[in-house]
């Protein structure tokens, strides 16, 4: 639109995906239904789940990157490692590096920076003291074997819950430990017909009806975050799903209830979350965990052995772009100034001090 011919994308990684591509462990899928999580000037009509997994995604972006030619325009496994304004020029001099190669620069009239806030694993130094194998959710290692071992999985978020019934039939023991439960709601998985992929290959505006439908819907849910009947509705049907999955047994359905309003943290969508914790193998804990040691977790309820320790503990978003250094006006390093005052962009797309710099998925949106 803006009629730009000549533009270069810099990536760390081997090929295009991002998150995509760096997040393999078991289970890993998206919890937006495929036919909206998908670029609207190209859609799919391929997509064999109602939820894609982790390698179909990939495949797609792939593909699109393919289609649309940028490859041609991507270096990869270069990392950018400052950004530097310069006002005599009026122009950005990027610092890079290319595997193990010397730092060279190059010049840009404007800079989109977009690294993906869920990137740098959040690793708490406390779990150092273990000695056993060690996986984080975002650097998943699938040469570690997990059965028949007691494996313990720290967190319960998003990708807790898509590991943790992943990985519950492989192993002699689960020890799952939460610090904070999620709101967890149903999940419409299902399979679409080779019929109905046929007619939105073959006919398109069915799947831009189709698309446009889930779109309306997922825009309605909105009114169940603010204090409304919306928002009670929903948190009732999250309770009423859960009390079903474990009738009579008010521990886990006590255990599992969040103490924070409806929506105020991302609602996970899982149909075998609640099954698996309900295994005679896989054990529950809601203490703190006062000690690691070399093979076992302490908890204020006991101690458990632990063979595996993994990871689910999220990520450094508030790291946003480190570790590179993005250098604005006045010799302003921005990241700097917004770990001491906090981060202060319009509408988390460009900021005051960082003329033609554009953040994409920038502070507060």
């Amino acid at each position: 639109q803006l009629g730009l011919t000549s533009f270069t994308i810099y990536d760390s990684n081997s090929d295009v995906g991002g998150t995509w591509l760096a997040n393999t462990y078991p289970g890993c899928a998206c919890d937006i239904m495929s036919h909206l999580y998908s670029f609207s000037f190209e859609l799919n009509p391929e997509w064999s789940y109602n939820y894609a997994p982790q390698p179909e995604i990939w495949a797609y972006l792939k593909n699109v990157a393919k289609k649309y030619d940028l490859y041609t325009h991507i270096r990869f496994e270069t990392q950018v490692q400052k950004l530097t304004w310069d006002e005599n020029q009026r122009k950005w001099i990027v610092s890079l590096r290319h595997k193990n190669s010397k730092i060279e620069e190059e010049v840009f009239d404007v800079i989109i920076n977009g690294p993906g806030p869920l990137r740098l694993p959040h690793i708490p130094p406390e779990f150092n003291s273990f000695k056993g194998p060690i996986i984080h959710s975002a650097d998943w290692n699938p040469n570690i074997p997990l059965e028949g071992k007691i494996v313990g999985v720290i967190g319960s978020g998003a990708s807790a819950i898509q590991i943790i019934p992943s990985i519950a039939p492989r192993v002699q023991e689960l020890h799952t430990y939460q610090r904070k439960p999620a709101w967890v709601m149903s999940r419409p998985q299902f399979k679409f017909p080779q019929l109905v992929k046929s007619i939105f290959s073959h006919f398109p505006l069915f799947m831009w009806l189709y698309r446009t439908i889930i779109f309306l819907f997922n825009e309605l849910k909105f009114f169940a975050f603010p204090n409304s009947l919306s928002n009670q509705w929903g948190k009732k049907a999250a309770q009423s799903y859960l009390k079903k999955q474990f009738p009579g047994n008010e521990f886990l359905q006590n255990a599992l209830t969040p103490n924070y309003s409806f929506g105020c943290k991302r609602i996970c969508p899982s149909n075998d979350y609640y099954p698996a914790l309900a295994l005679p193998h896989v054990k529950l804990h809601r203490g703190k965990i006062v000690r690691v040691e070399s093979d076992a977790l302490c908890t204020e309820d006991g101690r458990q052995k632990i063979d595996i320790l993994i990871l689910a503990t999220g990520y450094r978003v508030h790291d946003y772009f480190a570790p590179m250094e993005v250098i604005g006006r006045d010799s302003e390093n921005v990241l700097s100034r917004w770990k001491k005052e906090g981060p202060r962009t319009y509408l988390g797309i460009v900021g005051s001090s960082t003329p033609n710099h554009f953040f994409l998925l920038g502070p507060n949106t």
